[in-house]
């Protein structure tokens, strides 16, 4: 057999070749090697209560800190009382993200939060008005 490349095969050479060749290019169709963990695709924080409050948003991925930033969110008789981090992070990864108020800090790990079929996680923070935080995720095919 002769290739483009100018390499010629024998026969018993060939038919390996060609299983390899077969098997990537299988492997690349039925998704072999891609990734599971989804894209975080945004946070959301929600202010239910009548006091203003800082809240200092981290996300890791593993034990790398990949995102910080500290957001206000006004009492819950302004205008605007939520607040959306879009697109926190570059690509999919392990994040874990914390929402620390008023020195209590609350985790999601969206490794545990995903559905398989599922490329891309909301995160959501909501500070209720009985004081309590509740959070939780959203599982999304297309970010």
């Amino acid at each position: 057999m002769y290739f483009p490349l100018g390499l010629t095969i024998g026969r018993m050479k060939r038919r390996a070749l060609l299983s390899a060749m077969t098997a990537v290019v299988a492997g690349g169709c039925l998704g072999f090697g891609q990734s599971t963990q989804p894209k975080l695709a945004w946070i959301w924080l929600q202010n239910e209560r009548e006091t203003r409050y800082e809240i200092d948003i981290t996300v890791s991925d593993g034990d790398d800190l990949v995102f910080s930033d500290a957001v206000q969110l006004l009492p819950a008789e302004s205008e605007t009382t939520d607040f959306r981090l879009t697109n926190p992070v570059e690509g999919p990864g392990q994040y874990i993200v914390r929402a620390t108020i008023e020195g209590e800090t609350h985790e999601i790990d969206t490794t545990d939060s995903g559905d398989d079929d599922q490329n891309c996680i909301g995160v959501q923070f909501s500070l209720l008005t009985d004081g309590s935080v509740e959070s939780g995720t959203k599982s999304m095919q297309e970010c």
